[in-house]
């Protein structure tokens, strides 16, 4: 019987081709991550579950990927998620977050040290409590979503593009280097973020920050008096500060605020 990876690695590379000579073991790897992932998906609809919930129960039949191999799996899906299909719509889960924690997975299981991974289209929650995983580089090229390292350890991830609200939400270690911009980074105790600029727009405690432009760093004043605190690097420029911001602020290498007032 033709399964879903079947289908779709049937027609990966023309027949002949250099590339179809190198692919050796990665079809059959391939076949088990998709039909693993078309299993995860199908748990979950059936059982009302969340996604994090459905994950240990297809933990054992995730194999060890290469980060060529999650690559191809991240294609496939997004690539099938482009077409009509009959094939149980995975497009409707992978944007409710399954894929993103399945992805998150694949990381956890694969052999290498060091994955690269391209994104054609903004993914929520990658890399939840990096540091936990196999992998301890990361490479993304493409727009991350909301949560992204989320309960970080350890590790290094370069992201080569914007991240959304909540970066790095609940760091302890490691680094975060984003080369645009970000829309809010949020509270973090420890690990070290490094990114174009951002903004502070909630309560917001950070370990080391470094940053070539502050956009806003303003806490609204319905909040709750819980003031941003750390240490916070900007080579640039700052926009606006709120006076009730307790991070220590360097700007080009001079400490520029501090205690709640400008130097």
């Amino acid at each position: 019987m033709k399964t879903l990876a079947s289908d779709l690695i049937g027609g990966l590379v023309p027949e002949g081709s250099e590339r179809k000579k190198s692919f050796g073991r990665s079809k059959g790897v391939l076949e088990q991550i998709i039909n693993t992932f078309d299993y995860y998906c199908e748990l979950i609809d059936k059982r009302n579950l969340a996604y994090g919930l459905g994950i240990p129960l297809v933990r054992e039949k995730i194999p060890a990927a290469s980060s060529q191999e999650i690559q191809f799996f991240y294609d496939f899906v997004t690539k099938l998620s482009k077409k009509e299909t009959s094939t149980k719509e995975l497009l409707l889960r992978t944007r409710e977050g399954a894929l993103s924690y399945f992805l998150n997975e694949l990381l956890n299981c694969t052999y290498e040290k060091s994955v690269h991974l391209t994104l054609h289209q903004r993914l929520d929650g990658l890399a939840r409590g990096f540091g936990t995983y196999t992998a301890q580089q990361l490479t993304i090229h493409g727009n991350v979503g909301w949560t992204v390292a989320e309960k970080m350890t350890k590790g290094t991830i370069r992201i080569y593009g914007e991240s959304s609200e909540c970066t790095g939400e609940g760091m302890t270690g490691g680094k975060l280097i984003i080369s645009g911009s970000v829309s809010q980074v949020s509270s973090f105790t420890g690990g070290i973020i490094q990114c174009n600029d951002f903004c502070l727009r909630s309560s917001t405690n950070v370990g080391t920050l470094y940053a070539k432009r502050i956009g806003d760093l303003i806490l609204p004043q319905s909040e709750k008096p819980q003031h941003p605190n750390g240490t916070i690097h900007v080579k640039e420029g700052i926009h606006q500060i709120d006076p009730r911001c307790n991070a220590t602020i360097y700007l080009a290498g001079k400490k520029y605020w501090e205690n709640g007032k400008k130097i």
